[in-house]
């Protein structure tokens, strides 16, 4: 079942007492490893659940179905007692709808086998969610599509992700009617033309009106929020080369690192907890940060926004003696602050 959300309640002097919503994070790597894991273990105390990358089905240029399974470590999950909704990412499909049944045959297996695999290591998922950013002029068939995904479930809630541009759309009311509820997604980054263009992963603003509109519609909902960055390039002439959010990707031109400014997403995190738009019931980050992340947040400062604490960066010298040469030491750059800062 989906959890709802506590609002905010009348305090005896009459006074509103402000609610904290539900705070999640998606994990959305595709590589386990060891710093997955430590990101878990660090982050139960922080998030009320994790929705969990389990497959990705695409079409590929030669419109044959690429399905690509995440090793998911379900073991670590279960040591974590962490509570995981299962998260299925569908791409470029094209011609989607109830007649396509090449793609859900492997959307239906990635779903029951991922459920089978979660619960032979002792866990029950809270949901099955689809994510799949279809064009607003094909929702109909999206919605024809739906009840035969949720024929794989095995009973479980079934959520989607919804893109803003859906909510002035007639067809969205049909897609909600055969969902338990949704996640509406207000970040992204457009590719751009030039190096003039507006480089920015979520507008404030434009993501409260958007949670505003939603709460229209009478379905519960959650709203998923950044913690990363993007790297983009331009030639000399500012036109778009590329764009990446991989560490390891080295650019040509002239590079602009676009970021998600942690102070802004408190502020709209604390404007929604004092007034959350009705069916509101949580936050859902992406995306859970790793130590190894470049380009996203750290963990402390993922906590700090959804905590409240002042973010403060206090980037400081350490002289630490070594223990086995105590006439030498290490000198080291250290964060006592709950904001990233840059080196000095």
């Amino acid at each position: 079942m989906i959890l709802s959300a506590v609002g905010a309640a009348s305090c005896r002097d009459g006074t509103q007492e402000t609610r904290k919503l539900p705070q999640e994070a998606y994990i959305w790597q595709r590589s386990w490893n060891a710093d997955v894991v430590q990101a878990v273990d660090s982050s139960t105390d922080l998030f009320r659940a994790y929705v969990v990358l389990c497959a990705q089905i695409d079409s590929g240029p030669d419109g044959r179905l690429h399905v690509v399974t995440v090793p998911v470590d379900w073991q670590a999950l279960a040591h974590a007692n962490a509570t995981v909704g299962i998260g299925i990412r569908v791409g470029s499909i094209p011609q989607l709808g109830a007649g396509d049944s090449a793609a859900l045959d492997a959307i239906k297996s990635s779903i029951s086998e991922s459920i089978r695999q979660a619960n032979a290591a002792g866990i029950n998922p809270i949901e099955v969610q689809i994510d799949y950013d279809a064009a607003s002029s094909r929702l109909e068939g999206y919605a024809a599509w739906l009840p035969q995904v949720r024929s794989a479930t095995g009973g479980l809630p079934l959520t989607i992700t919804a893109l803003p541009d859906w909510l002035h759309r007639g067809a969205f009311a049909q897609v909600l009617r055969q969902v338990d509820g949704y996640v509406l997604q207000v970040h992204g980054l457009a590719r751009p033309e030039t190096s003039t263009d507006d480089l920015s992963i979520i507008s404030p603003q434009n993501a409260l009106a958007w949670a505003r509109a939603a709460g229209r519609y009478g379905k519960p909902f959650r709203l998923a929020l950044p913690t990363y960055g993007y790297a983009v390039s331009f030639d000399k002439k500012g036109r778009f080369i590329e764009l990446s959010a991989e560490d390891f990707v080295r650019f040509q031109g002239t590079v602009h690192e676009v970021t998600t400014d942690p102070v802004a997403m408190q502020t709209l995190l604390a404007r929604l907890n004092r007034r959350p738009p009705p069916g509101l019931e949580g936050i859902l980050w992406y995306r859970l940060p790793l130590r190894t992340d470049k380009r996203n947040w750290s963990l402390p400062t993922l906590r700090a926004v959804i905590s409240g604490e002042t973010l403060r960066s206090d980037v400081v010298v350490e002289c630490r003696p070594k223990t086995d040469t105590p006439a030498l030491v290490d000198i080291a750059l250290a964060n006592r602050g709950t904001l990233d800062g840059m080196l000095p």
